[in-house]
């Protein structure tokens, strides 16, 4: 669900990348796959880091694919959250610790990634 927003961003680092190194690549005896994992991959880095992240924040979120597809022994924490409201009580303990349980992993994330967002925000910020 998430590729189309993917696609989109990663287009924008693609493009970035100037021909001539994959030009150049070629001409040293890479083929079309070495070139771009040798080549374009390393340079596209800061705009994996983002989607990786984006992709990790959206997914984890999702409510009404994790609602329908889940049974009562596997459920996702947005549905978990959601079935702790009752018509006539409020289990705020488990609303707050599934919503700890939520935003840890992808602080985790960002934190391991942050090298690459920083990179992947300033790429095209000022040239000179």
């Amino acid at each position: 669900m998430n590729l189309p927003f993917v696609i989109w961003i990663l287009q924008s680092f693609i493009v970035r990348v100037p021909i001539q190194l994959e030009e150049a690549a070629r001409m040293d005896g890479a083929n079309p796959f070495q070139a771009f994992f040798m080549v374009v991959l390393p340079l596209i880095k800061p705009g994996l880091a983002a989607a990786a992240i984006f992709t990790f924040c959206v997914a984890g979120n999702e409510f009404l694919l994790g609602n329908a597809l889940a049974d009562r022994n596997s459920r996702t924490v947005p549905v978990t959250k959601v079935n702790s409201l009752t018509e006539y009580d409020i289990d705020w303990g488990a609303i707050m610790a599934t919503g700890m349980l939520l935003a840890i992993p992808p602080v985790i994330f960002t934190f391991v990634a942050s090298r690459q967002i920083i990179t992947g925000m300033t790429v095209g910020a000022v040239k000179g």
